[in-house]
């Protein structure tokens, strides 16, 4: 700006004042459902903006992008302002890991395989079934070393985080029962409850 001004007979001291620049710095979320942003506003020039990405439960953060560039992957984003911005937060849903072995080795199967594993999106609902080998029963669901209560062999859920399921059968069991013709002749040691497979001991002790 001009200013003009009739010069007195002393010295005259004249100061220049100046004001920065404000830009606009805008951000947003590509989807509100997936997560959230701060840091928008005014910004003069020469200042640093810092832009913040809040993903949702289930959705993780992918990267800044402007004018469908991508400017950064840190979900704390800073810069220093000189123009007007606008700015896209981008989210991506989470996809968990799922797994389910079997114990003891060849007493059964998991959805029809020894070892099963699948990758399953962030609120998707997964049956896991287990099928006993023959002369097998199942028992229930391991998960870090604790029966899930509950849970039947055949198990539905939505997942939420990576898991690792155990699938544990046991030996169907038989009883044997021993006794003795006439009951006075004798006695059986060894009858009881067993494992279908396990040997029996049957012990005959003939009475005097």
């Amino acid at each position: 700006e001009a200013y003009t001004f009739v010069m007195p007979p002393e010295d005259v001291s004249v100061t220049a004042n100046f004001d920065p620049e404000f830009y606009s710095v805008t951000a947003v979320s590509e989807d509100p459902s997936k997560g959230s942003v701060s840091g928008s506003g005014e910004y003069a020039f020469g200042t640093t903006a810092s832009l913040t990405a809040m993903a949702e439960e289930g959705y993780h953060f992918v990267n800044w992008t402007e004018d469908g560039s991508v400017v950064s992957t840190n979900r704390n984003y800073s810069f220093k302002v000189e123009r007007d911005r606008s700015l896209v937060a981008n989210f991506a849903v989470n996809y968990y890991s799922v797994s389910a072995t079997v114990y003891p080795t060849g007493s059964g199967t998991v959805n029809d395989q020894a070892s099963y594993s699948t990758s399953v999106q962030h609120g998707e609902e997964l049956t896991l079934s287990a099928q006993a080998s023959d002369d097998f029963e199942f028992v229930g669901w391991l998960e870090r070393g604790s029966y899930i209560q509950g849970a039947a062999a055949e198990y539905s859920f939505v997942v939420t985080s990576n898991r690792s399921l155990i699938a544990n059968f046991d030996a169907e069991t038989v009883i044997v029962y021993g006794g003795a013709i006439p009951e006075e002749g004798g006695s059986v040691e060894g009858d009881g409850v067993f494992h279908i497979g396990e040997q029996v001991s049957l012990t005959a002790t003939p009475s005097a």
